[in-house]
């Protein structure tokens, strides 16, 4: 978790730029700033209003819950929580990857931090996940925070579960492809040939598929809403199919600005660098890391330093003009 002074990031100088890159000339970058980063820092502005409310209830949370066990909070902590909306903490949190185990760890984390949750707000801890700035997640911990986002920020509980008020039916953990045909049922089974079909307009536009495209198909079956226990085997449901990360702008929790700003980040790996040849080794500290939310993708390392409207992933680019054909 991250925190740092409100009022230092009101300087131009303590944001970094952002560009465009140019995807028709491979290595040529437009330098010009990129119109995600505008919506970012707009977005940011607005969210700020929101900002001092969910730090009185977080401050309301904990004064109560040290007042039960007969202590006093310390006066500077209330300057903090209570002071001028330019002087308050920002506060962003970071989830770890560690698949389905790093996920169910996050949503844990999250719950404990979550104001709705009436067991964390008599701790004295929940709220100051409404507070927070950004909310970043790598590999399982981007799961969990793709799809409270997409499920337009509901409670862990409702989120992993399924909630008693709607149809949603939660993560559904317990449900597995491979367990319930069998692994050479499983290769031969029609499901993987529609996983498969399903990634073929990315390969019809000319990039590469990979297992990875098709893993990713079958995490949303867990991880994005509109799966059922009644539908989980049926390749005709959506399963999010028509869903994207630009879409996310459209729902009322980020437009309230009620839910912290949703980031994924990841690390390139070049060839040979897999898990299997390295025998659990790092990867370099010299490879890009990259991030991607509803507006911008890209990476702020020097050697790539640009940035692209999440709109246009998947769409070729001639002088940072989107060309309409071939579009994945």
């Amino acid at each position: 978790m991250y925190s740092w002074p409100r009022s230092n990031l009101r300087s131009p100088e303590c944001r970094l730029p952002s560009y465009f890159f140019n995807t028709h000339s491979r290595y040529r970058c437009i330098w010009k700033p990129s119109f995600g980063s505008e919506r970012v820092v707009i977005y940011r502005r607005a969210a700020e209003k929101a900002v001092p409310e969910a730090y009185r209830e977080y401050w309301r949370n904990v004064e109560s819950s040290v007042r039960r066990n007969r202590a006093r909070l310390p006066e500077y902590v209330k300057s903090i929580l209570l002071g001028p909306s330019d002087h308050l903490p920002r506060v962003s949190g970071a989830l770890s990857g560690g698949g389905l185990r790093a996920s169910f760890v996050g949503a844990g984390i999250l719950n404990a931090l979550d104001g709705r949750n009436q067991t964390s707000a008599s701790r004295g801890t929940g709220g100051l996940l409404q507070a927070m700035d950004y909310l970043t997640g790598l590999s399982g911990g981007a799961c969990l925070v793709m799809s409270m986002s997409q499920a337009n920020f509901p409670g862990i509980y409702d989120l992993t579960l399924g909630s008693i008020t709607d149809e949603t039916e939660g993560w559904l953990a317990d449900m597995d492809f491979v367990a319930d045909f069998g692994k050479s049922h499983f290769l031969r089974h029609q499901v993987v040939v529609d996983f498969r079909l399903s990634s073929e307009p990315k390969a019809l536009a000319g990039f590469d598929v990979t297992l990875g495209d098709i893993y990713s198909r079958i995490l949303a079956y867990h991880f994005v809403s509109g799966t059922t226990r009644d539908n989980f085997f049926d390749p005709q449901a959506e399963h999010g199919l028509e869903q994207s990360l630009s879409d996310l702008a459209t729902q009322e929790s980020i437009r309230s600005y009620s839910q912290p700003f949703p980031i994924i980040t990841s690390v390139a790996e070049s060839p040979g660098q897999g898990p299997i040849v390295q025998r659990g080794d790092a990867v370099p500290l010299s490879n890009n890391q990259y991030e991607f939310n509803m507006y911008e993708s890209g990476s702020w390392d020097p050697n790539l330093a640009s940035f692209i409207d999440t709109a246009y992933l998947g769409s070729s680019l001639e002088n940072g003009n989107r060309l309409k054909q071939k579009d994945a």
